[in-house]
């Protein structure tokens, strides 16, 4: 009984100190990766087609953290998303040319107990692909565990990854695009 009083008082200092690490350990420079997908309405003067166009990306970026506050700089790739729809009954579905978007941001983070935090983005990002390209504001909202050196998490933006484009008489604009992500920061 004795020894396990003693052990289990041992893992709490443990834990108490990988605590205070992990707090220490999030300020200061860190970079990271993730793995994003996009969803992008568009609306047209195309007829009856309806279009969708969605894809996964790669994200890296860099940062600073001091206290509740962070900038960071990033890059996210998306290879080639799909076009996909109807047009007059007829399934269409084709290939785009990546998209490229790189971004800088602020944040604000908020602690939820010892493991977890809430992080509010803000920032302007420049995408471009073959046909347009542009600067628009960014928002965005995160879930992030806190593990020793390394925190990850899942995240939410609402950016616009495209504009108006023209294609033969047609007019092509973009609507917001929802951006689901899952990142890691070390």
């Amino acid at each position: 009984m004795r020894k396990t009083i003693i052990l289990a008082a041992l893992a709490a200092a443990t834990l108490s100190l990988a605590a205070n690490a992990a707090e220490e350990d999030r300020y200061g420079f860190y970079g990271g990766a993730g793995l994003a997908y996009a969803k992008i309405g568009t609306k047209h003067n195309l007829g009856s087609i309806k279009l969708d166009v969605s894809g996964y990306g790669l994200a890296a970026f860099l940062g600073y953290r001091v206290d509740q506050v962070s900038g960071e700089v990033g890059f996210t790739h998306y290879p080639s998303p799909k076009v996909t729809g109807k047009a007059n009954g007829l399934s269409v579905s084709a290939d785009t040319d990546p998209i490229h978007s790189f971004d800088v941001s602020g944040a604000y983070h908020v602690p939820l107990g010892e493991t977890f935090e809430g992080t509010l983005r803000a920032g302007i990002h420049r995408w471009n692909e073959d046909l347009t390209d542009g600067v628009q504001p960014f928002f965005g909202a995160s879930i992030d565990g806190v593990f020793g050196p390394v925190t990850g998490g899942l995240e939410y933006r609402w950016m616009r990854l495209g504009s108006e484009a023209s294609l033969g008489g047609y007019t092509i604009k973009a609507e917001p695009a929802h951006v689901f992500g899952v990142r890691l920061n070390f």
